[in-house]
């Protein structure tokens, strides 16, 4: 199921200051506020994908274009200046819509 189902049905994770599981490394955000949303799916994509994915999955293979890797997560501070402005208007985007749909 997409993660924007999940998040449009307010069943979206904060994972800042949780209790950690045991194995689960805690989420420890660095990325500029406007990339946070696609940081989570980074750090989510770490935990819980098997880093054959990167090479193995189609779409995470893609992924890759926009910064986002199981082995690493959003490596946001490569990403060029048009990769990022557009990540930002994407997300910025999502958030009017969601915003929009819940009034």
């Amino acid at each position: 199921m997409p993660l924007s189902v999940f998040q449009d049905a307010r069943l979206s994770a904060n994972y800042e200051g949780l209790a950690q599981s045991e194995g689960i490394a805690a989420f420890e955000p660095a990325a500029p506020e406007e990339l946070r949303m696609l940081e989570r799916l980074g750090f989510a994509m770490t935990q819980y994908l098997s880093t054959s994915v990167d090479f193995a999955d189609p779409f995470v293979v893609q992924l890759r274009q926009i910064g986002l890797t199981v082995r690493g997560g959003l490596a946001w501070q490569s990403l060029s200046d048009a990769t990022r402005r557009g990540l930002v208007r994407a997300v910025d985007h999502r958030r009017r819509r969601r915003r929009a749909a819940h009034g």
